[in-house]
């Protein structure tokens, strides 16, 4: 692993201390609500839960100043770069992913990839490092606002707010595809929607590749890693990812945030189960007024085919840019919707755990899996 320190960057210098938008020198108020721009962040304002690691200098450059949360992969501390005076997020790879050296190397060369990609709408990731015991850590801007899952544990979006969030989320996931990634994870948790509640919201996506993990946990018994909860089916079943499986797991969220419910009942392998064999709960049982543009770019996002999906994310941007400008989207002229899809697995391993999938729900495997 490589040593990220001459690599150090970060975008903005000039600050927000009210949203905490970053802005380039020479700027001097924040365009979202006129605060006068600061060009440096205190600390000691940003709200953290105690950690016993308090104080403790990793890498030979971060203090860790409190916990911020903890992911299926990782854990996230604040802390201070002793250099720069900044506040960074570290987010350390936790056990028992920290003690597989395959899942190591892959949590370090997801982060390498993605530090090289550079886009607004993308959390910016500072360096690549690691502790003493060789447990990689990825050093990040701190963001200050809230997760999209945490908005909407108070309930949906309406159209004004939800449309632009999801609008700048699928720049991110262009920009990811143009720098010959795939997101793998692209979930609420992390979308981060950047400022104050009642502020027009910048978005950023996290985690970027980290997936890749996760998606090399499928078994022969259809076990899947903790948190994976936005998986497209070809990803259930372990079959190769592309872009188009972005654009499933962008739909799953599309859901959420217009519904303020899962596009899909059960928890766990069962839940993953039904994303596979059985279609998603219709858009209009929780929302009966809901806009029917909105309801056919979802429809499209979630069929279990990935070729009858949108081929790229600047396709299913579009899209919704012409909702939020009153006009009719591409997927408005979809004649089939996914009502009695299922999925076809592509090889001898992912028909085997298609099956295995198809037992947990008690559903008879089609004639394709025998």
């Amino acid at each position: 692993m490589r040593d990220q320190a001459s690599c150090y960057r970060y975008t903005g210098v000039m600050f927000c201390p009210r949203c905490h938008r970053t802005y380039a020198d020479g700027e001097t108020v924040c365009s979202f609500d006129g605060e006068g721009l600061v060009s440096g962040r205190r600390i000691e304002h940003l709200a953290v839960r105690q950690t016993q690691h308090m104080g403790a200098i990793l890498a030979g450059r971060y203090a860790v100043q409190g916990f911020l949360g903890k992911g299926p992969l990782a854990r996230v501390y604040l802390a201070e770069d002793v250099k720069t005076k900044e506040p960074v997020a570290l987010k350390v790879l936790d056990p028992p992913w920290a003690h597989d050296k395959v899942a190591r190397d892959r949590f370090a060369r997801a982060a390498h990839e993605a530090q090289a990609i550079s886009h607004e709408n993308l959390a910016t990731i500072l360096a690549v490092t690691a502790r003493g015991d060789g447990t990689p850590i990825v050093v990040m801007e701190h963001l200050f606002g809230e997760t999209l899952a945490s908005y909407l544990k108070r309930g949906a979006m309406d159209a004004e707010i939800g449309l632009p969030v999801l609008r700048e989320v699928a720049m991110a996931l262009e920009a990811i595809h143009l720098g010959g990634m795939i997101h793998r994870g692209l979930k609420p948790e992390n979308v981060f929607l950047v400022g104050e509640p009642g502020d027009p919201y910048a978005v950023k996506v996290l985690d970027v590749g980290f997936g890749r993990i996760r998606d090399a946990t499928v078994t022969t018994n259809g076990t899947v890693a903790e948190g994976a909860t936005h998986m497209a089916p070809e990803q259930c079943v372990a079959d190769e990812v592309d872009a188009r499986t972005d654009v499933y797991a962008f739909g799953l969220v599309m859901y959420e945030v217009f519904t303020g419910r899962a596009a899909f009942e059960g928890e766990g392998d069962e839940l993953l189960a039904r994303s596979l064999v059985a279609p998603h709960r219709p858009v209009r049982a929780l929302v009966p007024d809901i806009d029917p543009n909105i309801e056919a770019i979802i429809d499209r996002c979630l069929r279990k085919d990935p070729s009858l999906r949108y081929a790229t994310a600047s396709a299913l941007r579009a899209d919704l840019e012409a909702v939020a400008e009153g006009a009719e989207p591409d997927a408005a002229q979809d004649t089939a919707g996914p009502v009695g899809e299922v999925y076809v697995p592509r090889g001898s391993f992912s028909r085997l755990v298609a099956r295995s999938l198809y037992r947990r729900v008690g559903v008879s495997p089609p004639s394709f899996l025998a």
